[in-house]
């Protein structure tokens, strides 16, 4: 993709799409500290958000540390296991999981 970004390749990499709704989205995260995003069912939002958003912020800032929070900690509990899984599912994320 021309004018990749990092957070693109590394969801391209992952083997998902980043469609074109995403790089407003990467924009708007990138140029706000606290962000309320609000969009449909199925649109993406927690895997962009709660998934690739921290590990790409983890990978551009070692030592980051991420609080994700949700509507009950059953749901925040998913949230984490989908970067877990995510990061122990991929080849290219390998590397970033601590022996």
């Amino acid at each position: 993709m021309l004018n990749a970004s990092p957070l693109s390749a590394l969801v391209e990499g992952c083997g998902y799409t980043f469609p074109a709704h995403w790089r407003e989205w990467e924009e708007l995260l990138a140029s706000n500290r606290r962000l309320l995003l609000v969009a449909s069912r199925d649109s993406g939002k927690s895997t962009l958000v709660s998934n690739f958003y921290p590990i790409h912020e983890s990978i551009m800032r070692p030592g980051l540390q991420v609080l994700i929070l949700s509507y009950s900690e059953s749901q925040a509990m998913r949230l984490v296991g989908g970067i877990k899984d995510m990061l122990e599912g991929r080849d290219m994320l390998a590397p970033l999981v601590p022996d």
